[in-house]
C-alpha cells in the first residue's frame, strides 16, 4: 500500500520548542515542486540524514473530503 500523508499544523511555545530540540536528530532535506500534465502537485525531496540519503516522491492531488489535499508518497531509489 501507498502511505498516506495528512498535514496537521501545530503551535509551539517557546519553551517546548527548546525541549524538541534537546531531543532531536539533524535531518537536512532539500526540496523542489513541480506541475505535472494533469495540474497536481509534485513534489521530489531529498532527505540526509547521517550517513544515509533517501528520496521521496509526492503527488499532491486535490480532494473533496474534510482535510484538503491527498497526498501520494513514495520513496524513490537512486542507483
Amino acid at each position: 500500500p501507498i502511505p498516506l500523508e495528512i498535514e496537521r499544523k501545530f503551535l509551539f511555545l517557546e519553551g517546548d520548542i527548546m525541549e524538541l530540540l534537546h531531543n532531536s536528530v539533524l535531518h537536512y532535506l532539500e526540496q523542489i515542486y513541480l506541475i505535472n500534465q494533469d495540474n497536481h502537485v509534485e513534489r521530489v525531496r531529498k532527505v540526509v540524514s547521517g550517513n544515509s540519503t533517501h528520496y521521496f516522491h509526492t503527488i499532491k492531488k486535490k480532494t473533496t473530503h474534510a482535510f484538503g489535499v491527498e497526498e501520494i508518497e513514495e520513496e524513490v531509489s537512486v542507483d
